[in-house]
C-alpha cells in the first residue's frame, strides 16, 4: 500500500513540475520573414575592416526558437524567444577551438550582441539585432 501512494505521489510531483516548466517558457512562432540563415555584415563598435568579412560569421534561425551559426571561429548554440519585434536570447554554448586574439575579440562582440539583444528589426532583407534603439549587428538574408 505504502508503494502505491509513493508511486503516486511521484507521479503528481512529476505533472505539477511539468506544469510550472511549461508556463515559464512559452514557445512563440518565429515568423517567416526572420527564419532562416543570416549572414553577419556589421558589428556596430567593431572598426570596418576585411577581418570581419573574411570570417563569414553567420546565424540560423529555426521553427521553435533555436539558434546556431559561427562566430568566426566557433560554432555556437542558443534558444532564442521572440514576440512581436522582441527578441532575446539564451544561455549561448559553443565549441572552444583556441584562435588569434583578432578572431576571439570579434567572437567576444558578437556574443555580448547576441546576449544584449532585446529587439529587433528587418528592412530591405537586412536583419538588425537592437538593444532598445541602439544597433548591436547587421544581417543580411543568405
Amino acid at each position: 500500500m505504502k508503494i502505491k501512494i509513493y508511486v503516486i505521489l511521484f507521479f503528481l510531483m512529476l505533472a505539477v513540475l511539468s506544469a510550472f516548466n511549461s508556463a515559464n517558457h512559452t514557445t512563440f512562432l518565429i515568423s517567416p520573414e526572420l527564419k532562416g540563415s543570416w549572414k553577419v555584415v556589421r558589428l556596430y563598435g567593431h572598426k570596418k575592416d576585411t577581418l570581419l568579412s573574411s570570417l563569414r560569421i553567420h546565424m540560423i534561425i529555426e521553427e521553435g526558437g533555436i539558434s546556431n551559426g559561427f562566430m568566426g571561429c566557433n560554432k555556437f548554440r542558443t534558444d532564442c524567444t521572440v514576440k512581436q519585434d522582441s527578441i532575446f536570447f539564451g544561455t549561448i554554448t559553443s565549441t572552444r577551438k583556441f584562435c588569434t586574439k583578432e578572431y576571439m575579440d570579434v567572437e567576444d562582440q558578437f556574443r555580448y550582441a547576441l546576449q544584449n539583444t532585446n529587439r529587433y528589426k528587418i528592412h530591405k532583407q537586412q536583419l538588425y539585432l537592437l538593444n532598445g534603439s541602439k544597433k548591436l549587428v547587421a544581417f543580411t538574408k543568405e
